[in-house]
């Protein structure tokens, strides 16, 4: 071989030789410390799952999630973005029930008061008692407005007198400078001579009458009797009652 093909051949070899190196020694440097200007920069870690337990941690934005069956404490306002179609059937092999929860059956009352051998001359009124299943009362309870929707009585007065008024005395315009109480009037009738001395007149009459709580129902009588004369009134009431609004 000639002196110049040896030097080609040599000189080939060193460039091969040197590209095997930069190839060897930057590989070498991207996986693993990059050395510049005196300082090491180390790789990146890679990515470790976390769990974190019985931390409470604040969430901001849209959160996704499936939870079946399972308790989940909420706090703060929560925004559902939608719901299935609600449907209800109401045929008569699968009826819908409801409650009436104003039925009059649920909450009855009863209720009277008597008027005994009082003068004539003006006005006689007593309060309604009432009772329920559970309780007595003057004033409605709290928390309830009574209803009436049955008033009757009877009147016992000397015979040729009359009475001019038999009333229900209500004040639900307590709270109303105008009228302090509303009167719901009573229509008595003549039955006949109850004995040689008296005259007996009876009402049964079917009514709507309304009264809140912490207030008293009033019976008010008037009648043509002189002061110096008496008479008698019984007067009874039924009714329910229901939750105020």
């Amino acid at each position: 071989m000639s002196p110049l093909k040896k030097i080609l051949s040599l000189s080939l070899g060193l460039v091969v030789l040197a590209t095997v190196l930069v190839v060897i020694s930057t590989g070498t440097v991207g996986a693993q410390s990059l050395h510049l200007n005196g300082l090491v920069a180390s790789p990146p870690p890679p990515s470790v799952p976390v769990s974190v337990v019985n931390t409470p941690l604040p969430v901001q934005g849209t959160v996704m999630a499936n939870i079946t069956n399972t308790a989940v404490p909420v706090t703060g306002t929560v925004a559902i973005g939608s719901l299935p179609a609600i449907s209800l059937n109401n045929t008569s092999t699968s009826p819908l029930f409801v409650r009436d929860v104003d039925n009059p059956a649920q909450n009855p009352v009863f209720g009277g008061c008597d008027l005994i051998n009082v003068p004539g001359g003006g006005f006689q009124s007593c309060n309604i008692s009432f009772v329920t299943s559970t309780e007595y009362f003057t004033s409605v309870p709290a928390g309830y407005r009574l209803v009436i929707e049955s008033a009757a009585g009877e009147l016992d007065l000397p015979t040729g007198t009359i009475p001019l008024e038999f009333e229900v005395r209500t004040s639900l315009h307590a709270g109303n400078p105008v009228a302090s109480y509303t009167d719901v009037i009573l229509d008595p009738r003549l039955v006949g001579a109850a004995n040689s001395s008296t005259d007996l007149y009876k009402v049964s009459q079917q009514t709507r009458i309304y009264e809140d709580s912490g207030v008293t129902v009033v019976l008010d009588t008037l009648t043509n009797v002189p002061a110096s004369g008496q008479y008698t009134a019984f007067f009874t009431v039924t009714g329910y009652l229901v939750k105020s609004q």
